[in-house]
């Protein structure tokens, strides 16, 4: 573990401490159903490459994110980088949202192209 992640669980810490919501809904819905779902809007192309896609469960969970807190794409953005519970909703540092995108308007940007 980095000192980077080991600052971030504990500042986590004191966040579940306070009473974090999201943490609730992160446990209380099942994802899985979602990805199938989600999985649709990719085309990949195994023979040519590209860049692999986001998670399908952090796409979901961004767009409930963002309609939860009625958040418009680039306030999304800052919210994410700088909330974090946002982080800790969406999976982060597990599911590396910043290496997986460039940032969240992408993965609004995805999901309306279909």
């Amino acid at each position: 573990m980095s000192f980077d992640q080991f600052i971030l669980k504990e500042q986590y810490k004191k966040v579940r401490g306070l009473g974090d919501r999201l943490e609730l809904m992160k446990k209380q819905i099942n994802w899985e159903p979602f990805i199938p779902i989600v999985a649709t809007i990719f085309h990949d192309n195994k023979e040519t490459g590209g860049r692999p896609h986001t998670d399908e469960i952090v796409i979901v969970r961004t767009l409930l994110l963002q309609a939860w807190y009625n958040l418009s794409d680039p306030e999304l953005e800052y919210q994410i980088y700088d909330r974090l519970s946002f982080r800790n909703f969406l999976g982060y540092p597990e599911s590396m949202i910043s290496r997986k995108c460039s940032n969240a308007s992408d993965i609004i940007y995805i999901t309306w192209l279909h």
